[in-house]
């Protein structure tokens, strides 16, 4: 079977992977036949030893992700010097608490260096018969630059792959006694990191997209809900997630509204749904009084076999593509999503907005900060280039 690796990259990406490793599971589980099945199983998994792990590599800082201790008998008895029952639970119920990843796939990155040894990751990479590749980064910190040195060798090993690449915008808290300047500095850098990771991560990818969920529970649900159209055989080509070339840049939103009530509404009053669940970034100074554009829609549903769309369910969008997951939907509690979800992948005027808002916090960051990073390696013209390219992008998306 060929195989989807996934890599995930910072501190939020594990947090939001864990949790879907954790529903994925138990998705897993609660479907036996996928065992002895090989073209029903999880591209994203292996199955070895009785055990579904996830066929994925964790980059962290230094102690940055738990790993899983085993449980002792001789640990509870230890504590204890009377008579002790011990409950033995199914390995499967264990696996379902237990951290997914096992040790060998957690890479403890020290140091953001360009020539930090990686040919361990590449000699493993080279073993697979990759279908492709997911991603998970934080875009908005030196994660997103780690994360294209990795995944630029993986372009270069399978050039042919599709790589999406989900981009988790996200703000890390800042103490409460930093001064103006200090949140102005870390503002600035926040943007060129963010802006630089999301054209190069763009450029890498067959599809991007820019992900800020209202929490990672939701995240995960809508990620799982997309990601199932090429985990699982059979249930959609990878071609039909994607658009223009040109165009990968894209927005996901995942509602639990019953595919029958959720396709019954008005066309505009199930966009204004899709953009209240939206995990796309929240953009600032938005004016909404310009006429809407909806150019691409990609609809999965997931959780109900039967299930078949009206002609109309794609309606405002000028191009919309459709397909059907079977396979019932868990969240990260191992709660069954009753009724089915239906996951939208789209291409709105709020994509080309959300890019332009980019460039315009490139130009706007704080002169020292801009020589901070110059002095780090950056060209004198680096700023202007990074407004430059996501306009250009922004133009490229409609």
């Amino acid at each position: 079977m060929r195989e989807t690796l996934t890599l995930q990259f910072g501190s939020a990406s594990n947090q939001l992977a864990d949790k879907l490793w954790h529903s994925v599971l138990s998705e897993l589980n609660a479907d036996k036949s996928s065992i002895t099945t090989d073209g029903a199983r999880d591209s994203s998994m292996t199955y070895r030893n009785g055990r579904y792990t996830p066929r994925a590599v964790s980059f962290c800082s230094k102690g940055g992700l738990s790993k899983a201790k085993p449980r002792s008998v001789d640990t509870a008895s230890s504590a204890w010097d009377g008579n002790v029952q011990v409950i033995s639970q199914d390995s499967e119920d264990a696996q379902a608490v237990a951290t997914p990843l096992p040790s060998r796939a957690i890479v403890e990155v020290n140091e953001f260096r360009h020539f930090d040894p990686l040919n361990n990751f590449y000699d493993g990479v080279l073993g697979l018969d990759a279908k492709g590749v997911q991603c998970i980064v934080d875009v908005d910190s030196t994660w997103g630059g780690f994360a294209s040195e990795v995944l630029r060798g993986f372009r270069e090993e399978c050039p042919s792959a599709f790589v999406s690449v989900l981009g988790l915008d996200t703000r890390y808290p800042v103490a409460s006694q930093a001064d103006f300047f200090d949140l102005s500095k870390q503002s600035g850098r926040r943007s060129i990191n963010l802006a630089s990771s999301v054209l190069i991560l763009n450029e890498l990818s067959s599809l991007f997209i820019p992900f800020s969920p209202h929490t990672f529970d939701a995240g995960a649900v809508a990620w799982n809900c997309l990601s199932s159209v090429y985990r699982w055989r059979g249930s959609a080509s990878t071609q039909d997630l994607l658009f223009r070339p040109n165009a990968t840049v894209m927005e996901l939103s995942c509602s639990l509204v019953p595919p029958a009530t959720l396709f019954a509404m008005p066309p505009l009053d199930r966009v204004a749904h899709w953009d209240q669940l939206s995990s796309f970034p929240v953009i600032q100074d938005c004016d909404d009084t310009t006429l809407r554009k909806f150019r691409f829609q990609f609809l999965a549903v997931r959780g109900l076999p039967h299930y078949s769309f009206d002609r109309l369910a794609g309606q405002p969008f000028d191009h919309w593509r459709s397909t059907v997951v079977a396979k019932p939907l868990f969240d990260q509690s191992s709660h069954l999503v009753d009724g089915g979800a239906v996951a939208s992948l789209s291409i709105t005027d709020r994509v080309p907005k959300y890019l332009e808002a980019l460039a315009t916090g490139v130009k706007h960051v704080d002169p020292r900060v801009v020589h901070e990073f110059t002095q780090a390696g950056m060209t004198c013209d680096g700023i202007r280039d990074l407004h430059d390219d996501l306009m250009s992008l922004s133009d490229s998306v409609l």
